[in-house]
């Protein structure tokens, strides 16, 4: 054999074997869960109640950070990687914006049992929603916020539904184009399990739809937050941020979201 094909075969071979590895192994390549919850809003001074919601004999965990009286509320759906107590941040400056806000861990983050996967990410949030509407919310008091792979539950959540906004943060149009973007080597609508199909989801929007993105995301490309965007429906407005995918200057998530901060008392 020919140094030429010889070298070809064995290069095949392996890219053959990276396919495989690929395809059965995706879900770790999707999904980067931290079971430990390293702090709670308490540490940001805030009173918060902890849930607990059953899903299929499984558990659903997450914490309810109420603000004044006859706020709006925000659903946040988080990203693949770590848990809750890695969103404090937000949680804080949700709150600072006379925002309250519920926020869980998919099965299999935190405190959450089970495994994640993509049917299940989408009943958690489904849990998470009709626990705010059994509280008393009705579905104009709802915020559904998204972030990266969040952003997919978010927009499968908001289906039909009449919430008061869905937020997309660094979200991305399907897992396909976001996965083709990240790895242009490998023939991943032949490989990918999953979907996460936002723009199919966001299509059926009755609410507001608000789409963040930053140019300079690493991990999810600009034009896919501008092709989510255009398959949004009416109402609806970008904001473009500047900085990396997890990392860019504070927002005023109170303008966003159509509520005003709160003034310091005495003004």
């Amino acid at each position: 054999m020919r140094p030429f094909l010889f070298l070809l075969v064995v290069f095949g071979g392996f890219y053959a074997l990276l396919l495989l590895f690929l395809y059965f192994y995706q879900a770790r390549m999707v999904y980067f869960p931290s079971a430990r919850l390293w702090a709670t809003p308490e540490r940001l001074k805030l009173d918060f109640e902890e849930l607990e919601l059953e899903i299929d004999g499984e558990i659903v965990h997450g914490w309810y950070i109420p603000s004044d009286s006859g706020s709006p509320v925000v659903l946040y759906c988080h990203g693949n990687a770590g848990n809750i107590a890695d969103r404090l941040d937000m949680i804080e400056s949700l709150h600072s914006a006379g925002l309250s806000t519920l926020i869980f861990d998919y099965r299999g983050y935190g405190q959450s049992t089970g495994v994640p996967g993509e049917s299940r990410m989408y009943a958690d949030a489904e849990a998470a929603y009709a626990w705010l509407l059994g509280r008393g919310y009705a579905e104009s008091d709802i915020v559904i916020f998204g972030k990266s792979l969040g952003g997919a539950v978010a927009a499968h959540l908001a289906q039909n539904k009449p919430v008061r906004a869905l937020v997309l943060e660094s979200a991305f149009s399907s897992m396909a184009d976001v996965a083709g973007a990240n790895y242009p080597w490998v023939p991943v609508r032949l490989l990918l399990k999953y979907e996460f199909s936002t723009t199919d989801y966001v299509k059926q929007a009755r609410s507001p739809v608000t789409v963040i993105h930053s140019r300079d995301d690493e991990i999810v490309p600009f034009d896919l937050g501008l092709d989510l965007f255009a398959e949004a429906p009416d109402p609806k407005k970008m904001l473009l941020v500047s900085g990396s995918h997890n990392f860019y200057p504070e927002t005023d998530w109170g303008e966003i979201l159509g509520v005003s901060t709160p003034a310091p008392e005495g003004e």
